[in-house]
């Protein structure tokens, strides 16, 4: 305990936080079971430094079956889920990454870091599918996100599916276009994203009459 460089040394190689004489209380003894468990414990933390999610969520429920204490093996099997859902993110493998995540969630329901992921990567899923003008796939994305994580506002951003593309009109001076797309997406989205629709509906008409307006263009002004 006096050795500032060997307790990091220690908690580094073994995870593990040293606990000193003066807290007895708070150590635990281990038994050779537990020393089993402490065993299949590294062999999940190499796996998880390899990326061989399973090979190391195998290796850390090893360790929970031997030691149901081992709170280290609890954290390393949440931070296994939490970093396979990000790397399938990252390989565009939406739905494998959701399917990993809840899976952590379910063993796990109130941890933070899966809640956020699973919020991103919906989030970013559904937004892949915007950029990439699909439409439908992007409704249900953001439908089945609204399902799962409500509270998290998928149902507004229904009318990002319309209001992106609708944007890429309004830059090209394509007015009428961008407004009947707004009218097409009124049709189809919540009515949460309604009220953002018909926001942005308002605010293509204003700039629009703006665009006349410095154009000197006033005859085109009165006709609509």
């Amino acid at each position: 305990a006096r050795d500032r460089e060997a307790l990091t040394r220690f908690q580094e190689q073994t995870g593990f936080q040293y606990i000193p004489d003066r807290h007895q209380d708070k150590r635990r003894e281990v038994d050779e079971t537990g020393l089993l468990a402490l065993t299949c414990y590294n062999h999940g933390v190499h796996h998880a430094e390899q990326g061989q999610y399973p090979q190391a969520l195998a290796a850390y429920f090893r360790a929970l079956n031997l030691d149901p204490e081992c709170s280290s093996a609890i954290q390393g099997a949440l931070s296994v889920f939490a970093l396979w859902g990000k790397n399938l993110a990252e390989t565009g493998k939406f739905q494998q990454s959701l399917t990993v995540v809840q899976a952590g969630l379910r063993l796990a329901p109130k941890d933070q870091t899966l809640r956020h992921n699973q919020q991103v990567f919906w989030q970013t899923w559904a937004l892949a599918e915007i950029k990439a003008n699909r439409k439908e796939s992007a409704l249900d994305i953001l439908r089945n996100a609204h399902r799962q994580v409500p509270e998290a506002g998928f149902d507004e951003m229904q009318s990002y599916v319309f209001i992106h593309p609708g944007e890429n009109l309004v830059l090209a001076e394509q007015w009428e276009q961008a407004l009947n797309l707004a009218a097409t997406g009124l049709e189809k989205v919540s009515e949460a994203a309604q009220r953002e629709l018909h926001n942005w509906q308002t605010t293509v008409y204003q700039r629009w009459s703006l665009m006349i307006l410095e154009a000197n263009r006033y005859s085109l002004l009165a006709k609509y």
